[in-house]
């Protein structure tokens, strides 16, 4: 069986979910091996009660390990945290452009120079566009082709948060091949920190 998360509420849970209960905890089991099948029973139990705190869909975590990280004081306080929090992933996307490759060691360091200058300013306009007033926000993530971040929020924050960001996001000036993508509600995975130190048999 495979860790999804640990939760403080006893369900119904989605097929293909069953618990344990361990220090106060419910802790969610499956045998679902694939990642994106464990992220989508993630989202269902998520949903269904806005109380999870999840690991990573592709961490192999047994039931034995997360009785023991159940015990720790740490979890159990990031439980209290994050209990009707989750969180939406904004996303500034830009199209891929075909450059020229550089011919000499100078343009190729001011090719380097005008991508690394491209991405702080993509830095700032995302940063621009969520912040807010006691807003938490993750650590900014880079693609090839995008900025990311994670915002958490209440479970009744929801629709107004996605407003407060359409509205930011018109009022920014951005470039024409641009685009805010805003997705969620995910369960909390960009502010559950495991102690993964303490998980380890022996």
């Amino acid at each position: 069986m495979n860790v999804l998360g640990w939760t403080t509420k006893h369900g119904p849970w989605p097929q293909g979910v069953s618990c344990g209960h361990h220090a106060g905890l419910f802790v969610l089991l499956t045998d679902a091996d694939k990642g994106r099948e464990r992220l989508a029973l993630q989202v269902q139990c998520f949903k269904a009660e806005w109380d999870l705190m999840p690991v990573a869909p592709t961490a192999d975590l047994s039931f034995l390990q997360a009785q023991r990280l159940a015990e720790d004081v740490d979890l159990q306080e990031q439980m209290r945290r994050l209990s009707g929090m989750g969180q939406l992933t904004v996303s500034l996307t830009k199209a891929q452009t075909t450059l020229s490759k550089p011919t000499s060691g100078r343009q190729w360091i001011h090719s380097r120079k005008a991508q690394h200058d491209e991405m702080l300013q993509d830095e700032q306009i995302l940063r621009s566009m969520v912040a807010g007033p006691k807003t938490a926000l993750s650590s900014l993530r880079h693609q090839a082709d995008a900025v990311q971040c994670d915002l958490l929020i209440k479970q009744q924050d929801v629709a107004l948060t996605q407003e407060r960001l359409i509205t930011q996001a018109a009022a920014i000036d951005t470039s024409p091949n641009a685009s805010l993508f805003v997705t969620g509600p995910w369960p909390p995975f960009g502010f559950a920190k495991l102690r993964t130190d303490h998980a380890a048999v022996t």
